[in-house]
């Protein structure tokens, strides 16, 4: 009758010398795969650290005033962002997940541009380079503005590379010596202003 089982001893013996045994390479295998576990949990840790000292970094440069001579505080202000029917959601940042979302987000910025004491006259514009150039236009015809502030739609979104053109060219032909400012969300758009208006 055949022994139902094997000692480890003799397992390995069953082996060639010049190949490892099962336990051997079992163990190897394991070491593997805790030393891995170790570097992938160094490797997150270095990531969170990287991104909170980036995140760090870009609060202080938005909070950085201009070098240039402020502007006085009564400055009447055009703010740019895209109508929240104009983009394409698919292609857009984080955080501008569908139209409610953005439309949301908007109205608090233009809130905290009033309650911050900003004379601000809000411009939602369509993506197509030619009716926003249109609008942009006519409100720089009524209105005598110092600084504009152009929304991360507009600019981060590389299918509206044309449009941010447009718009930048149409400013400083239209409106020469004005200043452009950006922000990175609608949440941060007076720390954008503050940069330049003197508060």
């Amino acid at each position: 009758m055949i022994a139902s089982a094997i000692s480890e001893n003799e397992s390995e013996s069953m082996f060639p010398a010049f190949l490892p045994s099962p336990a051997s390479t079992l163990k190897q295998v394991h070491d593997f795969q805790n030393a891995h576990r170790e570097e992938a949990g160094q490797t997150t840790a270095c990531l969170s650290e990287e991104r909170s000292r980036d995140a760090n970094r870009e609060a202080s440069l938005m909070s950085r005033p201009t070098t240039t001579t402020a502007l006085p505080s009564d400055t009447k202000v055009l703010s740019i962002g895209l109508h929240p029917s104009a983009p394409d959601y698919s292609r857009m940042l984080d955080g501008f997940d569908n139209e409610a979302i953005l439309t949301a987000r908007i109205e608090a910025g233009i809130a905290a541009l009033r309650k911050a004491g900003f004379d601000a006259v809000p411009c939602l514009i369509d993506t197509s380079p030619d009716r926003a150039e249109a609008i942009v236009r006519e409100l720089l015809q009524k209105h005598a503005f110092g600084l504009t502030g152009i929304g991360g739609g507009v600019r981060m979104v590389p299918e509206n590379t044309l449009l941010f053109e447009r718009l930048v060219s149409l400013l400083t032909e239209e409106a020469p010596g004005i200043r452009l400012c950006f922000n990175a969300s609608p949440e941060n758009t007076v720390e954008a202003l503050s940069r330049w208006i003197q508060t």
